[in-house]
């Protein structure tokens, strides 16, 4: 069994990492939308990335979690 202090770290790095992949995204979609004039065309597109990307991020750190609840002693 882990520690909860563990458990808590991978969801608080699941939470930042979501929140760092999707604004991250977001962001970048806004500054390429404004230098190559395409609104709203890249920004949902990296949009479209960043929740991708936030989803096997997920699938990773859930992964992870359950393994260690496999884990004896």
């Amino acid at each position: 069994m882990t520690s909860p202090y563990r458990k808590l770290a991978y969801v608080v790095a699941m939470g930042s990492e979501m929140g760092a992949l999707v604004g991250g995204s977001v962001m970048a979609g806004f500054w390429l939308d404004a230098r190559f004039h395409t609104t709203p065309w890249l920004a949902l597109g990296c949009l479209l990335f960043g929740i991708v990307a936030a989803g096997w991020r997920f699938y990773y750190y859930l992964g992870r979690l359950m393994k260690d609840e496999d884990k004896p002693g």
